[in-house]
């Protein structure tokens, strides 16, 4: 099988749909199932050596610190944010690929990012959730716009749906009925994560100058990962508890952020918080493993990534009740609903008090994210590509 792909995700530093994008297409190619793939962008297209040039620079850059990452991806959101840049980089994209159509009319076209490009190829379009319509408030304005406009055209258009959680699927269903079948791929989870070392742990301490203990919180600061509910949680905690274990936050600052940032700054001069701000993904594995506990209590998710990585580094997970985290979790994680602080709080001393409980929760967390693999996954996509391209004629 020839694919065609849409590259534009696979920008460092990068984001999550980049790395889904990244690992499932290395997976295809290593596994031979793929005999090549050519890109598309709104620069133009990517032959096949020029794509795995890419994508091994990618991975070479993913297990490298690269402080400048956090730097590019400011600057990648700012260009975003100019009035029409996407309107106009999406159709520079649409125009470079119907420039080559008919030498590329063959190739099964896989979409990672919910906008199909062109209508005339066997097609699978992934929808990662439709938190733009759950929950319009946690997006910018120009973001529910395109999607309102665009969107459309991919459930007219695509052969196929991709999704990364049954809940997803679900969500896919209520809110257009497509007519195309829908496949489940899930996200997979890097051996990185399940072989940190002891001494890969006291060099992630020593670099972010981390205590002992800790709760964790990995994700970008904005509304939806609902860290503002997390910090009042937290602040109901003993003050003994809030001492042996202070409150991480790991992540680069996203849209709304402020209101975020200001409940965090008591607890930062009582030296209860540390803000990192942009981790580099090299050090991710290590700063989980040295975590006592994960607390991701976030809205909604479609996946949620930090569930599963979390797991596999052995750190137990305290998560939502709610969209995918129980179905991601497997169950294995200590469970709350994100709108009520005080069972968050409760849950957290639950935890926290409780040695016992917390290695129960870390042996059956790794054991679940072991569920969840990059090969795995990657049969699962060639799957629905090969029905896509059968029923494509």
């Amino acid at each position: 099988m020839r694919l065609l792909l849409n590259v534009s995700s696979l920008q460092a530093p990068l984001t999550g749909i980049g790395r889904y994008t990244l690992n499932l297409t290395s997976s295809l190619l290593k596994s031979g199932r793929v005999s090549e793939v050519t890109g598309f962008s709104a620069a133009g297209l990517l032959g096949p050596a020029e794509v795995e040039r890419l994508l091994q620079s990618l991975d070479t850059e993913a297990k490298q610190s690269r402080s400048v990452s956090g730097d590019r991806s400011g600057l990648r959101a700012l260009v975003a944010s100019l009035p029409g840049a996407r309107f106009a980089y999406r159709n520079m994209r649409e125009f470079n690929l119907r420039r080559q159509f008919q030498q590329l009319r063959e190739h099964v076209y896989w979409e990672p990012n919910y906008l199909i490009a062109h209508d005339d190829f066997a097609s699978v379009v992934t929808l990662h959730d439709v938190s733009h319509l759950r929950y319009p408030e946690f997006h910018p304005a120009t973001r529910i716009k395109e999607m309102g406009r665009v969107l459309p055209r991919t459930l007219s258009a695509a052969t196929r749906l991709n999704v990364v959680s049954e809940f997803t699927c679900r969500e896919v269903v209520e809110y257009f009925n497509p007519k195309q079948p829908i496949d489940i791929v899930p996200p997979g989870v890097g051996e990185e994560f399940f072989n940190v070392s002891a001494d890969e742990v006291a060099r992630c301490k020593e670099k972010f100058n981390l205590p002992h203990e800790f709760v964790l919180s990995v994700s970008t600061l904005e509304p939806r990962k609902n860290l503002a509910r997390l910090v009042d949680a937290y602040e109901q905690l003993p003050e003994a508890l809030r001492e042996k274990y202070p409150l991480v936050l790991a992540g680069a600052t996203g849209w709304h952020a402020s209101p975020i940032e200001n409940s965090l700054r008591r607890l930062v001069e009582k030296k209860q918080a540390i803000i990192l701000g942009y981790v580099e993904q090299p050090m991710l594995p290590a700063l989980y493993a040295a975590a006592t506990l994960t607390a991701y209590v976030s809205v909604y998710e479609g996946f949620g990534m930090p569930i599963v990585e979390s797991m596999a580094a052995g750190t137990p997970v305290l998560t939502s009740n709610v969209t995918s985290m129980p179905e991601v979790s497997g169950k294995y994680a200590a469970l709350v609903p994100p709108d009520n602080v005080a069972e968050i709080a409760s849950a957290l001393e639950h935890c926290l008090s409780n040695p016992d409980r917390l290695i129960s929760m870390s042996q059956a967390g790794v054991a679940r994210a072991r569920e969840f693999s990059w090969e795995s996954a990657a049969l699962k996509l060639f799957e629905s590509l090969e029905m896509a391209k059968d029923a494509h004629g």
